[in-house]
């Protein structure tokens, strides 16, 4: 296929097509001209144009009308799909149609957003979305913003603050810690003391290795610190690990309501100062006004805010 070259466009008039068209079809210049909204003197040099442009005389009068010739006919047959495609691509905007559409959403999380989250989520697109899927990309702060940019992702739950010209974050709820236990493990009088606080061994979760974190560093200013036994990147294993072990873990408190509920652990607030962080909705700006993405964007906001009343309300 040969390339477009611009410089050929800046010499036609593309208004010039469509009256083609429409004359192969009235095969009047009259009627033409009332279809167009053009006066007579406007119809004939448009006509005339035409006739220049393409080297032919492109309609014969007879007694049956303006007859196509050959060549008119044949540019006809190019152009109409053409304009029709024109058409669609300016004035039919494109909708996602959640009940009848089929889609894969690619939406990145941690494993504790994943626990806290997406068993609703896919409760209600079940319910009014039967042919949307759901793949869930394992994310974190290091690496949200990259997998946005490179579209790995359709959207991200994040609890990161970077930004970028890429992707647009809307900071939806500001989430605290809680440090858990087992019951039946541990037997602790609330509230928790920094003593007992530092008294058993800590599960930690770290997207990097580290076997510190604030926590630690806020220990240090009164001369204490735990002793960290388990560092790994998921929250997984840690609800079987504390029905086993008499250990601690300081958790996102989105966790808290679904382990108690599911495994009758106990909590209480985390003794020693620690940072909040806002989990938010993370989406390439390229693709902000797909209207599939837009669909995702409100239904993430709404449960998330929804389940984040329930868990205020706890408190």
């Amino acid at each position: 296929m040969k390339d477009i070259n611009e410089n050929d466009f800046g010499k036609i008039d593309l208004n010039l097509l469509i009256v083609l068209v429409i004359m192969v079809d009235e095969r009047s210049v009259t009627n033409t001209a009332k279809r167009l909204h053009l006066g007579q003197p406007a119809m004939s040099a448009a006509l005339k144009r035409l006739r220049e442009m393409f080297d032919d005389p492109l309609f014969i009068r007879t007694s049956e009308g303006m007859l196509p010739t050959s060549r008119a006919e044949k540019l006809v047959a190019l152009f109409r799909p053409a304009l029709q495609n024109f058409h669609r691509a300016i004035f039919d905007f494109p909708v996602f149609n959640p009940a009848a559409d089929s889609y894969n959403f690619r939406i990145g999380m941690s494993d504790w957003v994943e626990h806290w989250l997406m068993a609703d989520l896919l409760e209600i697109v079940s319910a009014e979305a039967p042919g949307i899927t759901i793949t869930v990309l394992a994310s974190d702060p290091y690496k949200d913003l990259q997998m946005i940019k490179d579209d790995k992702a359709d959207v991200i739950i994040s609890v990161g603050k970077d930004l970028t010209q890429e992707a647009g974050r809307e900071n939806l709820v500001q989430f605290g810690f809680k440090t858990v236990w087992d019951r039946k493990q541990i037997d602790i009088k609330k509230p928790l003391s920094i003593d007992d606080f530092i008294k058993y061994d800590h599960l930690l979760v770290s997207y990097r290795g580290a076997n510190q974190s604030l926590i630690d560093s806020q220990l240090a200013l009164s001369e204490r610190q735990r002793t960290v036994k388990y560092v790994t990147p998921n929250f997984a294993s840690q609800p079987l690990i504390l029905s086993r072990l008499p250990v601690l873990t300081t958790v996102p408190e989105g966790l808290v309501d679904v382990w108690c509920k599911l495994y009758h652990f106990d909590f209480d607030e985390v003794p020693v100062e620690t940072s909040k962080y806002h989990l938010s909705l993370l989406w390439n700006n390229r693709r902000e006004k797909e209207p599939a993405i837009e669909w995702i964007l409100r239904k993430l906001k709404a449960l998330i805010l929804d389940k984040t009343k329930s868990i205020h309300a706890d408190e």
